[in-house]
This record gives C-alpha cells, structure tokens and sequence, in this order.
C-alpha cells in the first residue's frame, strides 16, 4: 500500500508542482474540489477528489518559506487533517531540511526531494524574480538552502524520513525512470505529467502551464545567464559541485567555460 502522506520537498521552480500532479493521478485524483475549511489556517490551500479521497496541500509554509521556515505548524496539526483522507500529498517549498521535525513521520509517510539541475533552477528563479523579487530568492542564503538539498540528495545527510530522491531532469525525460519511481512508491504508474496544477504558476519564461520542451527545459541557462557573483558561490560550495557530476552528469568548471 502506498503511505498515506507523501511530503514532497523541493525548491520553487524545481519541478516541484509536475511531480505532486503525477502523484496525484496515480494515487487515484481525478477530480479536483477546493479544500473544505481547514482545521489549521497553513493547511487550507490544495484540492481534493472527493470520491478516492485524495488530497494535495499547496505549500503549508506560505509566506514562510519566503525565509526559507515552515511556520508554527506541528506535526498533529498536519496529522488531525491528513487522517480525513485516504491519501495526501503535501508541497514542502522553499524550506530548510530542518523544517521536518514540525512534520510526522513513521511508517505512513514517505518524503520525496526533488532537486533540478542547478543552473536551470536559478535561471527559472531569476526570470520569474523579474516579477516577484520577494518570492523567487537567489542570494547567498538560498545557495546554502540549494546546497543542503543536494547534500541530502547524494546522501551525505539523512534529514527526510523514507526518503525518495526525484532528478527533475530525469523525471521529464525518461518513462522507465518514473516507472521506477512509482514502483519505489508502491503506486501504479499513470504517466501524467503533462497536466501540471495550477499552483505552480506556470513557467516563469512562458507563463504557459505544462511542461515546455525538454531542450528548452534543459538550456534555459543559455536565456537567463547568471552573474559571476553567482556562479562563484556555486562553485564554492562542494555539494554542489558534485551534485553536477552525479546527478545531472556535467563538471560544473568546465561546463560554465564552455556555456
């Protein structure tokens, strides 16, 4: 049996939303009803099916996250409203890995970390900062949030109970992987990943919902060139560095010279 909470961690502009969309259609979501009033004001944004009694909750950090916290939440208040339903799953946004012990754990709940390739991620969040500076952040801060999810991610910490890493790049690519991925989540494999909720906003370059191309999906690094600045504080960081060469299979010093 799939668990009955799934907590899906990412960064804003990481996939985040396509991945809870394909979670939701194979836990058996179809219909989409809002939310009814919730029992604690950080868990009233999401929707629901009201026959297969699945539920995903957008993001219970909210303005939080913009700080990179998940606000005054505890676990029973996540617990209380999850067992109203056979199924939830729950966006983690934008929040330290620290953020966890506010969230149950046990056997009934799974964590997924999405992480994407870093020099997309930050030209996604640049192009959509253009707009809202105050959500998409890029400073120094964020690298250090960026780098401690690759450094879960790669297994070098063990923050995120039951813990299933999700490569976006993959993810979009490659049916077999998602297979897998359903198969290590104990839920039939539906493939619906060109229905993307709304939550996510679209893409911060064509506002348009969906997946774009992947070529586009995997270049927008090219559309959106990062500040020396920037790319200096990536490197910096090892995590980072060697998420590029396990995860996403490119040397970060070389690729930025040839880029």
């Amino acid at each position: 049996m799939p668990a009955q909470s799934m907590f899906v961690w990412g960064l804003q502009r990481s996939g985040i939303h396509l991945v809870v969309s394909w979670l939701f259609a194979n836990l058996g979501g179809s219909r989409q009803e809002p939310l009814p009033p919730a029992r604690h004001p950080q868990l009233g944004d999401g929707f629901f099916d009201p026959v297969t009694r699945v539920a995903f909750f957008n993001n219970p950090g909210r303005f939080y996250c913009r700080a990179f916290k998940l606000g005054p939440i505890e676990p029973r208040d996540v617990e209380a409203v999850a067992d109203e339903y056979e199924h939830c799953v729950i966006s983690i946004e934008d929040c330290t890995l620290a953020s966890v012990a506010q969230l149950p754990a046990g056997e009934r709940t799974v964590s997924l970390l999405v992480v994407r390739h870093p020099l997309n991620l930050l030209a996604s969040r640049r192009r959509g900062a253009a707009t809202r500076p105050e959500l998409f952040r890029t400073d120094v801060e964020f690298i250090d949030v960026l780098a401690a999810y690759y450094d879960e991610a790669l297994g070098h910490t063990d923050h995120l109970p039951n813990r299933t890493v999700v490569v976006f790049d993959r993810f979009v690519d490659d049916r077999s992987y998602r297979d897998a991925l359903a198969a290590r989540l104990d839920v039939p494999n539906r493939d619906a990943v060109g229905d993307v909720s709304s939550y996510g906003g679209g893409s911060s370059f064509t506002g348009a919902a969906g997946p774009t191309s992947m070529e586009e999906l995997h270049t927008r690094y090219l559309e959106e060139p990062l500040p020396a600045t920037l790319l200096d504080e990536l490197l910096d960081r090892p995590a980072i560095v060697d998420a590029c060469r396990t995860l996403f299979g490119f040397e970060l010093h070389s690729h930025l010279k040839t880029a």
